[in-house]
Parts: structure tokens; C-alpha cells; sequence
């Protein structure tokens, strides 16, 4: 492969850092804290019921999301019952996908 390019190809990628993935209940909710003038310029939506919020906006994000009603739950591997998520992954399922959630 000729450096010119492997160089090319390295300027079409760009690392924008660490992100928390959030995982919404529904389509709706997701949409609703996207669209928040609040909580909008902290986070970006990512397919139909995810959010991704930069590491340096983790505590504004969530400072943003109490003024709304809303609080974020950490969950770690193992903390959480097998089949109790069951449900807000099935609300988010688009048919002839495979979505999966890892919790930690």
C-alpha cells in the first residue's frame, strides 16, 4: 500500500474520545432529551433509543436530565437481574436488527 494512501485513509477517521452510551426506554424519550435545550448541546442521538454523552459532559448531562425529571442509573456487570431489562430493550428492537446492551 503506498504511503500516500495510507496517509489519505488515516485523515478519514477521527478519534472524538471517551463517550457514555445511554439507553433510553423508548424512541420518544431519546428524542425529547436530544431535542432539550438543556440537556441537546451535551449529548448526541445515536440510532433510535441511544445517546451518546462526551466524558467531560457526563456531570452537566446529568445536572441537565434532573431539570427535566429525569436521573440516570449507573449500572455496573452483574448489578442488574437478568430479563429486568427485558423490556426497554424490546421497546427499542427494530425488526431484522440485532440490537444488544452490555450493563456495566
Amino acid at each position: 500500500m503506498p504511503i500516500d494512501d495510507v496517509t489519505g485513509r488515516a485523515g478519514q477517521l477521527r478519534d472524538l474520545g471517551t463517550m457514555q452510551l445511554v439507553e433510553c426506554a423508548d424512541r420518544t424519550l431519546a428524542v425529547l432529551i436530544a431535542r432539550d435545550r438543556r440537556t441537546g448541546k451535551l449529548c448526541r442521538p445515536v440510532g433510535d433509543c441511544h445517546l451518546t454523552v462526551p466524558a467531560e459532559h457526563g456531570a452537566a448531562f446529568r445536572t441537565a436530565l434532573r431539570a427535566l425529571g429525569y436521573a440516570l442509573r449507573c449500572y455496573r456487570r452483574g448489578s442488574v437481574p437478568a430479563g429486568q431489562l427485558a423490556g426497554v430493550r424490546a421497546a427499542c428492537q427494530v425488526p431484522g436488527t440485532l440490537r444488544t446492551a452490555r450493563w456495566w
